[in-house]
């Protein structure tokens, strides 16, 4: 006749539910882990949109200022809430340089700049020096 512990079944029974337990705590860490590590990137790639759309807006009002200095700085691009642009500053003190703030945005991000720039012109060659750049 075979003798039974029954102890040894509780025994095995808890350390099952104590190793589950252990277990779906750890799944349960490294997917909030995942989640925010994720939303990090997202936030990261965001503010780099925004980024990218005011260095747009300051190349085209850079380019607008050399094709013709006396021409109104309202440039944008984008639509709703994403996209930037550029507003004509000229209050600034210093005689003869123009100056404009930058506005990008994208979702709730944005990238803000503002700029001095003095044009040049020698011998019917247009050149722009920054004199100022400010974010």
């Amino acid at each position: 006749m075979l003798k039974t512990n029954r102890q040894g079944g509780y025994i095995a029974l808890f350390s099952t539910i104590i190793l589950s337990a252990v277990f779906v705590l750890l799944f349960i860490g490294m997917f909030t882990l995942a989640i925010g590590g994720m939303t990090r990137i997202t936030d990261k790639e965001s503010s780099f949109q925004a980024i990218s759309w005011a260095n747009l807006c300051m190349e085209e009002a850079l380019n607008a200022i050399r094709k013709d200095p006396a021409d109104a700085l309202n440039i944008s691009y984008g639509i709703i809430d994403d996209g930037c642009e550029v507003t004509d500053k000229n209050d600034n003190p210093l005689k003869g340089d123009l100056s404009f703030n930058v506005k990008g945005a994208y979702l709730e991000y944005e990238k803000r700049m503002e700029v001095v720039v003095d044009v040049v012109e020698v011998g019917g060659i247009r050149t722009l020096e920054i004199v100022e750049w400010n974010e």
